[in-house]
């Protein structure tokens, strides 16, 4: 697990809006899937903690567990908020 401190915040998030407490609940998962390269890059932000990882899969069941592992976030609340794309 590597963790990233990029200062890029995206505001994108379904948050109460208070500047207070913007990273209380803030989730922002986004996941890249190069067909080429039969690869994954994931970025995930919860609660202010950023991880970025890549798996050697195009899956999307398996880049859900594994985002599901290490966020804690079911594969429902992930679905409903993750950016997934897909490049060839």
């Amino acid at each position: 697990e590597e963790e990233n401190t990029n200062q890029n915040q995206n505001t994108n998030s379904s948050g109460n809006g208070s500047g207070s407490e913007e990273n209380a609940d803030e989730v922002e998962i986004r996941a890249t899937v190069k067909r080429e390269d039969n690869q994954a890059e994931i970025r995930t932000k919860v609660n202010g903690r950023e991880l970025e990882w890549e798996l050697a899969t195009t899956n999307q069941t398996t880049i859900l567990l594994s985002i599901s592992a290490k966020t804690g976030l079911t594969t429902a609340e992930i679905e409903a908020v993750w950016e997934y794309r897909i490049e060839d």
